[in-house]
This record gives structure tokens, C-alpha cells and sequence, in this order.
């Protein structure tokens, strides 16, 4: 190519480029910019990110703040976040795919497939499947020892059974861990039930959990996140969680520093025995931007971008009511929780509850909250609109909403939400 005509070549591109640059930012977009500013600054937010999207791509991206405090790091749109309870949605996916192939039957006992009979001791003749774990009503609650177990789990050598916290001679079993209400019959949102799936993955897919969840979801969705925090290829993309105390941001989780992440010594482990070792109910360290992938899945009916990770019908199972408040059959959680299907959560938007986005009718979705951080991730399958939005820290502490069962920070992030989505969508 002769000289003139690649001087020519580099000038055009230089000024598309220029172009895009300077291309109008809707009036809306500056709006929602605008609106996550002054939130930001009113609750004294750490960090985060916000990411609203359709069923094909990311239309609006607002990373904010501080990822790593002590480092200076920014939050970017690859900045990984431990993302909490929204994880139980992947967990879910995962118990879902293996329902698919017919290597489990969620209406089934579990029986000895975890090596032990589960029963409430409550209610000895009542099975309990992995549908009643998926939707919490398996009548199993995060007991008085719950938390001790999860301690022994990554301190104990070799790692300790989950038997130990499930059957009468366990060391920290106790009657308490188990509703008074039959299996089937009473919601109570509790973590321990994902632990179960967890184990479950690996017992009749042969694989750890995390490695289920890296080969067979995030992988083919082109996602780098993972439920084991080694997986990732850059420790300076993952945001310390933080909460304020005293004045003083104190690091709750994923504090590295310049040392790395050291998992529990895994050669005594038998794979299989204790799926809480890589936290299938809240430890899925994943960015904003990537988690938008997994509900665009959803909300196409298990594709995005041409890669299906589940039947259509296994997702309208998944997004439909396993189990509806009626009033006294279940922890509504100050209201929160109003309806649940198989790892989602239904708002109903009722008054003064579980109110996401007001003007929806057809939400599905999970929201997250742990070590200082909360999270939130919901799709609307007729607008085909979804948004995640988390946060590393909040200041000004976490405080309830005159409106709704949310926080007041994601009651205004949510109405700042529907906004921009209401405008992106008459404008289809």
C-alpha cells in the first residue's frame, strides 16, 4: 500500500474514532448519571456497579468508586465483587442442568445421595427434595451452630463432613437447625439449604462444585468469575468489601493484600462430603458486567449469544411460584420476600414490601447482602430489561425504607432503574 494511502487511512480512522467520542449522550443517560452521583455521595458508598441491559447486550455501565482501598484502586466494569445470595441463582442453574439430564430428580428424596438420610427430626416420615432446598421450604434453617459449622468447615483438617452439622451424631448438630413446620409447607430463606445443593452437584455430577459451575455456566457464557476466588487470572480486579466503623472503612472480605487468597489444605478433602467449601450460597466472585450474562439467559429463555446453558421449559419452571406468602406460611423477612421459585426471587411489588420496580408485573431476580456488601439483580421478562446493581460499602450504614422492604440506597437506585429503563423502552 503506497504511503499517501495509508496516511489517508490512519486520518479517516482517526477522525471516526474522534467522532465516537463526542457522540450525544441521551438526556436519560445523564439523568441515571446524575442519580447514581448523588446517591453515591447521600450514602457515602465504598464503590460499585451498576449495569442495566436487554436480552442481547449491556445498554447503560456505571462503575463507581473505590474497589481497594488500601491499593487505590478504582472500581472498572471487570471489577469482580463477591457477590452474596445472588449466587444461589448459579447454584440453582447447576441443579437445574442436572435435573435436565436426568442424573437428579428434584421431586424425589434426596435420601443417601449426600452419604446420610436427611429427616427433621420434627417430622421423621417427610422426605425432603432438592425442590424444598432450591425454594427454602425444606423446613431446614442457619441454626444456633450454623455459623461455627462454616468456621470448622474451613479450619478443620481434614475438612469436616456436612453429617456433621445434619445427622444426630454430628458435632454440631442440634434439633434447632430444623423448622417446626412439615418440608414442604413453610419458607424460611436459608443458606444451609444451598450448602446441601452444593454437595449435591458434585455427588451426582462427579465434578467439585466450583468446577461444575467454571465448565458448565460460566465458561460458555465467556464469564471469569468463579466460586473459587484462586480461579481468577487478576487479584487486582477483586474489590475488597468494606464496612464503616468508628468513622474508619474496615476491610470485611477479600482483603488479599499483596499475599493472595489461601484455600483450606484440600488433600484430605473428599470431594462431594462438604460443598460449603466453596460457599455455593453467597461466594461467587464474579464483575457486574459478566453477572448481566447469567439473566440474560434467563430472560431468553436460557440462551445468550447463541450459547444455551438451559431448556426453556427448565427456566419457566425455575421463574415460576413454587411457593406464595398466604400470611403464616413462611418468614416473609419484613416483607421481602413475598414469593419464590426454584433459587429466584418473585417481587409483587406489594406496597410498602417487595417492591423492585413498581410498574413491573413480570420480575425475577435475587438480591445478595454480606460483609458489608449488598447487591441486586432482577429481570423483567416482558420489557426483556434487567439491571445488577452492588455495592462494596455504605458509609452511612444500611438503613430501612419508609417505601419498601429494601434499603433506602436500593429503593433509590431501583426508582433511578426504572427511570432509564421505562425511557430506553418506549423508545424501542
Amino acid at each position: 500500500m503506497k504511503i499517501r494511502t495509508i496516511i489517508i487511512v490512519i486520518l479517516i480512522t482517526g477522525l471516526l474514532l474522534t467522532s465516537l467520542l463526542f457522540l450525544p449522550v441521551s438526556r436519560e443517560r445523564r439523568q441515571l448519571i446524575r442519580d447514581m452521583e448523588r446517591i453515591t455521595k447521600d450514602h457515602d458508598l465504598m464503590g460499585g456497579m451498576l449495569a442495566v441491559f436487554d436480552n442481547e447486550q449491556i445498554i447503560f455501565s456505571y462503575p463507581f468508586g473505590t474497589a481497594d482501598l488500601q491499593k487505590d484502586i478504582p472500581v472498572r466494569n471487570s471489577t469482580c465483587f463477591r457477590i452474596a445470595s445472588i449466587s444461589k441463582v448459579v447454584t440453582a442453574i447447576a441443579v437445574m442442568q442436572l435435573y435436565e439430564s436426568g442424573l437428579l430428580d428434584i421431586d424425589e428424596d434426596i435420601g443417601s445421595i449426600p452419604g446420610f438420610a436427611l429427616r427433621n427430626p420434627n417430622f421423621p416420615d417427610t422426605p425432603i427434595t432438592p425442590r424444598m432446598l432450591l425454594s427454602h421450604t425444606s423446613g431446614l434453617i442457619d441454626g444456633e451452630t450454623y455459623s461455627n459449622f462454616i468456621a470448622a468447615t474451613f479450619d478443620s483438617s481434614p475438612i469436616i463432613g456436612i453429617g456433621e452439622i445434619l445427622t444426630p451424631e454430628g458435632s454440631f448438630y442440634t434439633h434447632r437447625q430444623f423448622s417446626e413446620r412439615e418440608p414442604g409447607t413453610y419458607f424460611s430463606n436459608a443458606n444451609i439449604n444451598y450448602g446441601i445443593l452444593g454437595t449435591l452437584v458434585k455427588k451426582v455430577s462427579g465434578l467439585r462444585f466450583d468446577r461444575y459451575c467454571r465448565q458448565h455456566i460460566l465458561i460458555p457464557l465467556g464469564i471469569e468469575g468463579s466460586f473459587n476466588v484462586t480461579d481468577l487470572s487478576n487479584m487486582g480486579r477483586l474489590a475488597v468489601l468494606y464496612r464503616k466503623i468508628d468513622g474508619e472503612w474496615m476491610p470485611q472480605a477479600d482483603n488479599y493484600a499483596d499475599a493472595g487468597p489461601v484455600l483450606p489444605d484440600t488433600n484430605n478433602y473428599v470431594p462431594g462430603t462438604n460443598g460449603f467449601l466453596f460457599a455455593p450460597q453467597g461466594g461467587l466472585r464474579v464483575s457486574g458486567t459478566d453477572l448481566t450474562g447469567i439473566f440474560s439467559a434467563l430472560m431468553d429463555q436460557g440462551t445468550y449469544r447463541n450459547t444455551r446453558i438451559l431448556k426453556a421449559e427448565t427456566v419457566s419452571e425455575m421463574l415460576s411460584p413454587d411457593w406464595e406468602y398466604t400470611g403464616d406460611n413462611g418468614d416473609d423477612y419484613y416483607g421481602l420476600f413475598q414469593s419464590w421459585g426454584l433459587g429466584i426471587h418473585i417481587p409483587t411489588n406489594t406496597p410498602g414490601k417487595d417492591v423492585v420496580l413498581s410498574s413491573s408485573r413480570h420480575l425475577f431476580g435475587h438480591p445478595g447482602e454480606a460483609y458489608g456488601l449488598v447487591s441486586a439483580a432482577y429481570i423483567d421478562t416482558s420489557l426483556k430489561r434487567g439491571f445488577v446493581f452492588m455495592t462494596n460499602g455504605c458509609g452511612s450504614g444500611y438503613k430501612p425504607d419508609t417505601s419498601s422492604s429494601f434499603y433506602s440506597v436500593e429503593r433509590e437506585v431501583f426508582d433511578a432503574v426504572e427511570a432509564y429503563i421505562m425511557s430506553t423502552v418506549k423508545k424501542r
